[in-house]
């Protein structure tokens, strides 16, 4: 998980293990105050280790999440750009399956408050 804001950004380790995967398995919780400007981004391993199978090593998330703050992107595109570059490390044939999530919070002047999510789902 990235988890940032003005400009700055940390790398948050969970210390859950895999969800799913066994059936008492709990999940990292991590509590944020809510503020313009914070952005959060969640990934599967399938993200994180992208490029491994092809001998590139592993995903340089660090890097990554410095350009995504220093460009201030949004979340749409920070979904966008980490698929895109965890698809090209696999050779766009993953090993494993890749989901991004990102949370970008920004203030809101209009008095009708709308708040808008969006979402992709590609079937066969």
């Amino acid at each position: 998980m990235v988890v940032g804001q003005a400009g700055r950004y940390d790398l948050v380790q969970g210390t859950s293990g895999p969800i799913g995967l066994y059936h008492l398995t709990r999940p990292t919780v991590t509590q944020l105050p809510l503020a313009p400007g914070l952005r959060v981004i969640l990934m599967t391993d399938g993200v994180a280790g992208a490029g491994s199978r092809t001998g590139q090593g592993a995903f340089d998330l660090d890097a990554f999440a410095a350009s995504a703050w220093h460009d201030a992107l949004d979340a749409e595109a920070i979904v966008d750009q980490l698929l895109a570059a965890a698809l090209a490390r696999d050779g766009s044939r993953p090993a494993d399956d890749m989901t991004v999530v990102a949370l970008a919070l920004r203030s809101h002047d209009d008095p009708i408050r709308v708040r808008r999510q969006s979402m992709v789902v590609p079937l066969p």
